[in-house]
């Protein structure tokens, strides 16, 4: 429900350079539970950024490609269950000057059997 009213936003402050990981999960909403495993694959949505920034009055570069790392872009929402196993994303603070603010644009990509 939040992803359709606005986008889901994370704030991270690091006070010494230590590598993080941003855990990112796909729901599944509706009546019941589904009655098998579905798939949610996520995809970085570079194109995104600027459509962002307009709307939202700001003006947030992307995250470096080289300052963050995503370990499988593809989730499983078990059957009978709601929330997806976790799409994690490290991130190497020691990549950033310590100043300023980023956006990494994600969106879901495809998921199984047109859900």
């Amino acid at each position: 429900a939040q992803a359709v009213d606005d986008s889901i936003k994370h704030v991270f402050s690091f006070n010494i350079p230590t590598d993080t990981t941003i855990y990112i999960y796909a729901n599944y909403g509706g009546l019941g539970s589904p009655t098998k495993d579905i798939k949610v694959k996520f995809k970085v949505a570079s194109e995104l950024v600027t459509t962002y920034n307009d709307n939202h009055d700001t003006h947030f570069p992307e995250l470096l490609k080289n300052s963050y790392s995503i370990e499988n872009n593809e989730v499983i929402i078990p059957k009978g269950k709601l929330r997806s196993t976790p799409l994690k994303i490290r991130l190497n603070t020691g990549m950033f000057d310590g100043i300023g603010n980023f956006i990494l644009p994600m969106h879901i990509e495809s998921v199984s059997d047109n859900i």
